[in-house]
């Protein structure tokens, strides 16, 4: 029994330290009204019944939950169950602090209750929330005294609302009534709803200004904003397009329920229009017409009304309520009726005429461009030109490296490629003694070696080592006769 109690002082002392950690870090605010507190003793409540269920399970492997004495013996109200039950009552709970505030400030009144053997732990949160904390009430009922909610504890403000406070001892008890509702217990129907047959509000007509008798638009006692009233069929939409100024210039009314929207005027149309669309326009706006025998404007096609619209070298295109100058194809030459080749009306150099249109003239092919050596003609669109060979031929067929028809020195041909030609191995040009031979593309160089220096002659020669100076002599110091007499 000693080891029982030193584990509850344990236990207490966990719980203080704990509380401690959670005050000081987490600021207060609105958790400690007493709705906050009833909530977080109901949750108490609730785990303190959960860690019944656990120690039961945990203690007797065959699932039984119950903890009366028949089957747990004297483990069922014991102070080791007690402590295990309390260790976990706080985990999960939305305010940990005022959850382990509470079991600290009320741990004795726990624990009374709990070897109270007489006492049903069913009854709880009536000892410890109602009775001992007081923070609560049963539900339906509100404040400190446990007033009676309006319309009753079993049906609060008739099922329509929650009243303020129910079940705790906060709250002004008033009933909170849904939008349907009104009245101090719910009991009646809001502005803009009516009772039905089975006693529920509905909600009036979209044509109502507010208030109704029934479901329908006829049964509006006034008319919303966008309705008119009628004799027989109640409150009707209202056509606001009827008013021909309500939309500015350039857009025309579309009637909805209850109100309108003013939509742009299709792009033909100037001065305002009557609908969507170009058939509707009041005017036809620059570049449309007004259909001939009809209503609503068409395109005016500038390009065949229109001579010499566009500028030589380029050509007309035809675009809604405009056009557009193009450039003619590159093989045209003195314009053009249209795009592409086939529609140029000459020529331009390197192009000739046939069924396809202007097409391009192998001018290589026909020899009619010579080319000097080292270059070669190359076949472009329109007028063709000399082109450099490559780097290694003298002449070639085309300017790639497989082109060459002869090499320059330095190279050999071979399958139409100009291979260099390795000097340095082929016919060792260079000194052996002295110099050091590089190979290079077409060439190659004869490098001095290391200690070696190339002379004006063009030879390499053999530095001379520098000389060695001895280092200068000391002087001998001078001796100032006057002073050695004075001396003496």
């Amino acid at each position: 029994m000693a080891k029982l109690h030193l584990n509850k002082q344990i236990i207490g002392n966990i719980f203080q330290f704990v509380l401690l950690i959670q005050l000081l870090w987490i600021p207060h605010s609105n958790s400690d009204k007493i709705e906050d507190k009833c909530n977080t003793c109901r949750e108490i409540v609730g785990n303190f019944k959960k860690g019944l269920e656990k120690t039961a399970k945990n203690h007797f492997s065959g699932g039984d939950t119950a903890w009366e004495e028949s089957r747990l013996g004297s483990y069922a109200r014991s102070e080791t169950r007690f402590l295990e039950i309390l260790e976990n009552v706080c985990k999960d709970a939305k305010k940990e602090s005022r959850c382990h505030a509470i079991v600290e400030e009320y741990e004795d009144d726990l624990e009374s209750f709990w070897f109270n053997k007489e006492k049903n732990v069913d009854d709880l949160e009536v000892y410890l929330c109602m009775t001992t904390m007081k923070v609560c009430c049963d539900t339906g009922k509100w404040g400190k005294s446990c007033k009676v909610c309006p319309g009753g504890s079993e049906d609060p403000c008739s099922g329509n609302g929650k009243c303020s406070g129910s079940g705790t001892r906060s709250g002004s008890g008033e009933c909170d009534c849904d939008d349907a509702y009104d009245g101090d217990v719910c009991e009646q129907c809001n502005e803009e709803y009516y009772k039905a047959q089975n006693g529920s509000c509905l909600k009036c007509h979209e044509s109502c200004e507010s208030s109704c008798t029934n479901g329908t638009s006829k049964d509006c006692d006034e008319c919303a904003e966008g309705y008119v009233m009628h004799e027989q069929d109640g409150c009707i939409d209202k056509n606001e397009c009827e008013d021909t100024s309500i939309c500015e210039e350039g857009k025309f009314c579309f009637n909805t329920k209850g109100s309108h929207r003013c939509h742009d005027c299709d792009p033909a149309c100037k001065g305002g229009c009557t609908n969507s669309g170009r058939l509707s326009c009041n005017e036809c706006n620059d570049g449309w017409k007004q259909i001939e025998g009809k209503m609503g404007c068409e395109d005016v096609n500038e390009c065949s009304e229109q001579d010499d619209i566009c500028v030589e070298g380029t050509y007309c295109t035809n675009t809604e309520g405009s056009f557009k100058c193009e450039t003619c194809h590159k093989s045209c030459s003195k314009g053009c009726t249209g795009e592409g080749p086939k529609s140029c009306s000459e020529c331009a150099a390197g192009y000739e005429m046939s069924g396809e249109g202007c097409v391009d003239v192998n001018q290589c092919l026909n020899k009619h461009v010579t080319c000097s050596t080292g270059l070669v003609c190359v076949n472009e669109e329109g007028t063709d030109n000399c082109h450099a060979c490559h780097s290694s031929c003298m002449e070639c067929t085309n300017t790639g490296e497989g082109g060459c028809l002869a090499c320059h020195k330095g190279y050999m041909l071979e399958e139409n490629r100009c291979k260099d030609i390795d000097e340095c191995k082929l016919n060792k040009p260079c000194n052996k003694d002295t110099e050091n031979c590089s190979n290079i593309p077409g060439s190659y160089k004869c490098k001095c070696k290391q200690g070696y220096v190339r002379t004006k002659k063009g030879d390499c020669k053999k530095k001379d080592q520098p000389k060695t100076t001895p280092p200068p002599s000391t002087p001998a110091p001078v001796v100032d006769e006057n002073q050695e007499k004075k001396e003496l």
